[in-house]
């Protein structure tokens, strides 16, 4: 978080990141609002009324089928923003964005959010740089899926909510696995033991515990470090 006499404070890095003259500007128009686990902030084709900052907390961006089945496409944490869709000029939603972790974050009307990008030159250069992470995330997590086996990408998932939450103790089931990672529910419990049987993680009943972070990463595929330096690279240049 930064503070200081000429910015209001931030937990969200996109916010942090941009001039002070403009967050003093933006804040007027932000609301902090809850993200209460589960819940569906915006569903598949409704309409984009709201851009979410996450102060704190995880919100998955879904792909929804016919069927009612659900594949997790990104996460978006503190670091980012759900304006990617409004970005690209669209009205309404083509994913689902639910809470993942719970949480806060600020919220920003779209109208706000569109008037913001033409007047604020350095918001609309950190939405743009956002923008850039956002499909690098989506892309390159498209591939790990084609590629590589579930338990390294069980290992990229919990390093990147770690990330994403500044913690290593995580409050998530092996449902919530399965679901976010496209699998059956025994197949992620296997992918746990996996890790839990060479010391990376400590699997309890609703929580999982990152014990060895070093060796998880050595451990991961390659994109979870490809994701993540993209995310400090962009975030860095702005400062």
């Amino acid at each position: 978080m930064r503070k200081s006499k000429d910015r209001p404070p931030v937990e969200n890095s996109l916010l942090a990141a941009i001039p002070a003259r403009e967050l003093e500007t933006l804040a007027r128009k932000l609301t902090p609002v809850p993200l209460d686990y589960k819940t569906i902030l915006i569903d598949d084709e409704d309409p984009l009324d709201y851009v979410y900052f996450p102060s704190s907390g995880i919100i998955s961006v879904l792909a929804v089928y016919a069927d009612g089945n659900t594949a997790e496409l990104a996460t978006i944490g503190r670091e980012g923003n759900s304006g990617f869709q409004e970005m690209l000029g669209a009205r309404s939603s083509d994913v689902r964005l639910l809470v993942q972790i719970a949480g806060t974050a600020m919220r920003l009307r779209r109208a706000d959010f569109k008037k913001a990008l033409i007047e604020l030159p350095g918001f609309q250069a950190m939405m743009n740089l956002h923008l850039h992470t956002f499909l690098h995330q989506v892309m390159l997590s498209g591939a790990c899926n084609a590629t590589h086996s579930v338990s390294k990408r069980l290992a990229r998932w919990l390093l990147t909510m770690a990330d994403r939450t500044n913690q290593d103790t995580l409050n998530i089931t092996h449902d919530l696995i399965a679901e976010m990672l496209g699998i059956y529910r025994p197949t992620a419990s296997k992918a746990l033991a996996t890790l839990q049987k060479q010391g990376f993680v400590s699997v309890l009943r609703g929580r999982i515990v990152i014990l060895n972070r070093p060796a998880l990463v050595a451990y991961t595929c390659e994109c979870y470090r490809l994701i993540r330096m993209k995310t400090e690279r962009n975030l860095s240049s702005s400062k």
